[in-house]
């Protein structure tokens, strides 16, 4: 039985590698099983159509997958999701960048044909404008890379980012995905309770999110409900769900719900803002020609009333 279901597992790691629909990956590997693993496979094929995640299709037969293999899945999952933010990240950053080159490049043409500047003064008026882009990038680079979790430079980039619109919010669901993933996995696998929280905050990545849930390990500690640490600035949603899930013992059940819901909202509010990107950085060069046209003129025309 257990050798079946490896090579069940080989085959679902191949057509996935290959591009299959993971639909007809479950539905294929299944012919490799039989028995109740052929109708578990046939049953995760359905429940994932229907929106489920794999690791939950699969922990619905306990009697054919081990928890080590669902918590497994899971990670993967998990991985999968903090790619695809990054993707969209990065692709919603090529074309603003581009543009932010081009208009280095045109800027400084209208005083320079205009006769108001020197091909020095051009090159480094685009110079100029790049450094002032690339400046920042650098710095927050290096604070995310090098800084410690809980050093001033981290705190201080964090809390900065959180009062961006947009952003905020994105950050904050991505933030709150990570704390509610990394608990349920852990807690589902019988970690104790403290562990759970304690490495659920840390992984977090956001400092300013982490204030936010600064007591809830010492709640835990002290033998009081988790979700009287959480801090008024969360979500109700989040507080509340918490709370019903304490209560009524359904813990796992509620954290997993809360950790797909913000992992939804997160990858939605990061495609909002790589739609918004562009059109921003469309007015900013737009108002950066007009100011260069305008400087150019000026230039020309003062020269003209001096003569």
């Amino acid at each position: 039985m257990a050798k079946a279901l490896a090579n069940a597992y080989h085959n679902l790691g191949v057509m996935l590698d290959a591009g299959v629909a993971i639909k007809r990956c479950f539905e294929a590997a299944s012919a490799s099983v039989k028995g109740k693993q052929n109708a578990a496979f046939n049953s995760i094929a359905k429940q994932v159509m229907q929106g489920s995640t794999v690791h939950e299709a699969m922990a619905a037969h306990p009697d054919v997958f081990e928890p080590m293999d669902i918590m497994i899945v899971e990670a993967g999952e998990q991985h999968q999701f903090v790619d695809r933010t990054k993707k969209v990240i990065r692709s919603g950053m090529v074309l603003p960048v581009f543009i932010l080159h081009i208009a280095a490049v045109i800027a400084p043409i209208p005083s320079l044909a205009l006769g108001g500047a020197t091909i020095t003064d051009a090159i480094w008026q685009a110079v100029s404008m790049l450094l002032v882009f690339y400046i920042p990038c650098i710095i927050t680079i290096l604070i995310v890379k090098f800084a410690p979790q809980q050093s001033s430079a981290r705190t201080m980039l964090d809390s900065f980012a959180m009062h961006i619109p947009v952003l905020k919010t994105a950050l904050l669901n991505l933030s709150l995905a990570r704390f509610t993933r990394t608990f349920t996995t852990l807690y589902t696998a019988g970690v104790p309770v403290t562990t759970c929280a304690d490495k659920a905050v840390k992984m977090t990545g956001n400092e300013k999110v982490r204030q936010m849930l600064g007591n809830v390990y010492d709640n835990v500690y002290a033998g009081k409900e988790m979700w009287t640490g959480f801090s008024d600035k969360l979500p109700p949603e989040l507080v509340e769900s918490w709370q019903v899930g304490e209560e009524s013992g359904q813990l796992d059940t509620v954290t997993q719900r809360l950790a797909r819901i913000y992992e939804e909202k997160a990858e939605l509010n990061f495609v909002a803002l790589s739609t918004w990107l562009p059109r921003i950085a469309y007015l900013i060069v737009s108002l950066i020609i007009i100011r260069a046209i305008f400087k150019g003129f000026q230039t020309v025309y003062g020269q003209i009333l001096n003569m």
